[in-house]
């Protein structure tokens, strides 16, 4: 028993390294695009600015996970409920449910219906965060399914072992890695770019792109990515991971919307 509790544990703790690694080399190429005498002082100040609280929570994420620290108030537990970690998570995915329903909207390709599926599921997965209203109302969940729910709450998202989940996070985690790579490439953003009309690849280059303009958009990113890989950031990842989704659907609406006609893109 004791094997098989270690064993992902440990290949977790591996996977979050080599993320780290990567996320190091791109922000490295990131902040001096052109070597250690040209560095831009912009694009540290963001990394700075975004990656100092990002790196506290995330120690405290640890230290909670762990049992060294109890903020239950903050990160919640499987047994007191929410805390503003989730409530973050809800809101920030409900965010990005709006979103992607405007950029269907305003969206004249076949890519609108991507963006249908995505608001659907993004509502989908706050409902579920949020147990479907329970957390405010505090329902009694019917016994059928408490029998089966993991946390005795109306979800179907813990009548799993949440452990399951953890592959998908770290594929999810590392192909957000593989787009900030090709965001610091000027060859890859340079065939994205090639080829954006093609669904997609289209929003690809658009991500991107965006994580080449947005002053946080690639410190969030990459921290999301690393988090991902391992369950002692758990509600934390998720989080920046509704985060960073509802930061980029706001600066895809406002292409798709200009390129509409609607109003300009931002500066």
């Amino acid at each position: 028993t004791k094997l098989s509790f270690e064993t992902p544990m440990l290949f977790q703790t591996v996977l979050f390294c080599i993320a780290a690694v990567f996320a190091a080399i791109i922000s490295i190429r990131f902040i001096f695009p052109r070597g250690l005498e040209a560095t831009s002082v912009d694009r540290l100040s963001g990394f700075l600015i975004a990656g100092a609280p990002i790196a506290v929570l995330a120690v405290l994420s640890v230290l909670h996970a762990r049992g060294s620290l109890e903020l239950a108030w903050l990160f919640s537990t499987e047994e007191t409920g929410a805390g503003p970690i989730e409530y973050g998570t809800v809101l920030f995915f409900l965010m990005a449910c709006g979103l992607s329903f405007l950029i269907a909207r305003a969206d004249q390709t076949m890519m609108r219906f991507a963006y249908i599926g995505l608001g659907a599921a993004c509502f989908l997965i706050a409902g579920e965060e949020l147990s479907w209203g329970q957390w405010i109302f505090h329902w009694e969940t019917l016994e059928a399914l408490a029998e089966v729910n993991l946390q005795q709450e109306t979800n179907i998202h813990n009548l799993v072992n949440p452990r399951l989940y953890d592959p998908i996070y770290a594929v999810a985690g590392f192909a957000l890695i593989a787009m900030c790579a090709a965001s610091v490439l000027g060859g890859a953003r340079r065939w994205l770019s090639a080829r954006a009309d093609m669904p997609v690849v289209g929003e690809i280059a658009a991500f991107t792109d965006w994580l080449g303009v947005a002053r946080f958009g690639l410190v969030l990113t990459l921290s999301t990515a690393v988090l991902l890989q391992h369950e002692s950031f758990e509600e934390y990842s998720e989080v920046m991971l509704s985060l960073t989704l509802a930061l980029f659907l706001m600066h895809r609406l406002r292409m798709v919307s200009a390129s509409a006609g609607q109003f300009a893109p931002a500066e």
